[in-house]
């Protein structure tokens, strides 16, 4: 049996965007749904021993941002020429 087994393994993309172990630093504390962190903090171990919640949590919000940026800038800056410029 030479099949490799784990989410690094199956899923390498998976694994370098959301179980990347970056510290955090300085962060702010959040709140999330307490289901949800406790099947975060039930499958991390699994997947990245050692890794917090708040790590995953950051990764994931960090690579909503980079796949979706382009799309809330053009939004933000619509709402914001929009409310400023046709105001009377």
């Amino acid at each position: 049996m030479n099949e490799k087994i784990g989410i690094a393994n199956c899923f390498p993309e998976y694994s370098r965007v959301y179980l990347n172990d970056a510290p955090v630093g300085k962060g702010r504390q959040i709140r999330i749904r307490c289901g949800l962190y406790n099947k975060a903090s039930r499958l991390i171990p699994f997947m990245a021993p050692g890794m917090s919640v708040s790590v995953y949590v950051s990764n994931i919000v960090e690579e909503h941002l980079k796949r979706h940026g382009e799309l809330l800038k053009n939004e933000l800056e619509c709402f914001l020429y929009k409310d400023s410029l046709w105001k009377s």
